[in-house]
């Protein structure tokens, strides 16, 4: 018989997505066991995984609006290294095309950043 410890930190894990089988290696109890566990407690896993999804909602946005920073920061550091240098280590032309390439990223980036934005209203 397990303890109840040990029930409550196979729910936790089970919501934090991790699989029967990491759980299993993790609590040492046997796979079969934690999928009865699962069947007994699946109106109480389901009623949490939905309390913690608003939580998460904003996730995508805050990674978005990362690399939308990170993407403007590293193309500014390479125009400023282009306007500074004839040659060094990496060729004018390889800065050239990662520029490019790091330009076409961030403008897939602000058109998926746009199709996300609620619609506004338009006034009359």
């Amino acid at each position: 018989m397990h303890s109840i410890d040990t029930r409550n930190q196979f729910l936790k894990l089970r919501l934090q997505g991790l699989s029967f089988n990491r759980i299993a290696a993790l609590l040492g109890v046997s796979k079969p066991t934690l999928i009865s566990w699962s069947r007994q407690c699946h109106p109480q896993i389901q009623t949490r995984q939905a309390d913690t999804v608003p939580a998460h909602s904003d996730a995508p946005k805050l990674c978005c609006e990362n690399e939308l920073q990170n993407l403007n920061h590293k193309i500014k550091t390479i125009r400023q290294e282009l306007n500074s240098r004839l040659l060094r280590n990496i060729s004018t032309e390889q800065l050239h095309c990662l520029l490019n390439h790091l330009e076409q990223k961030l403008g897939n980036l602000e058109a998926v950043k746009k199709s996300t934005l609620p619609a506004s209203p338009v006034s009359a």
